[in-house]
């Protein structure tokens, strides 16, 4: 089992010119509005991994590696202030906006593996 706090947060910064497509609408955001989403991992998932150590059996040094995937899916939130604004005549709506979280979900919400490589030195007494 791995105990972790993994997440992705993606903030958007709109500059108030340039457009974006959202449901198949072009809307441009003004500078002081928002798409944030994040990427959240959950805190305990199995772990499946490959490990190397050498230990001494006297006193020194010894050494460890380890490498795996860390296994489980991802919830994707959405943080927004654009629905139920007007831009260009069209009205965002929560519709609108779960078209897009649906659109992002497909392209990155299939990741279930969360990958991990370990170092490590110790020492025998």
């Amino acid at each position: 089992l791995t105990f972790n706090k993994a997440q992705l947060d993606l903030h958007s910064r709109f500059d108030g010119s340039s457009s974006i497509t959202i449901n198949g609408q072009n809307i441009t955001p003004a500078a002081s509005d928002y798409f944030n989403l994040q990427m959240k991992f959950p805190s305990t998932m199995p772990y499946v991994g490959l490990g190397w150590g050498h230990q001494p059996r006297a006193a020194g040094m010894g050494f460890i590696a380890d490498l795996g995937v860390s296994i489980g899916r991802a919830r994707l939130d959405t943080d927004t202030n654009i629905v139920g604004k007007t831009y260009g005549g069209y009205t965002v709506t929560q519709s609108d906006v779960d078209a897009k979280t649906a659109e992002v979900h497909d392209a990155v919400g299939h990741i279930t593996f969360l990958p991990s490589a370990s170092l490590g030195l110790n020492y025998r007494y």
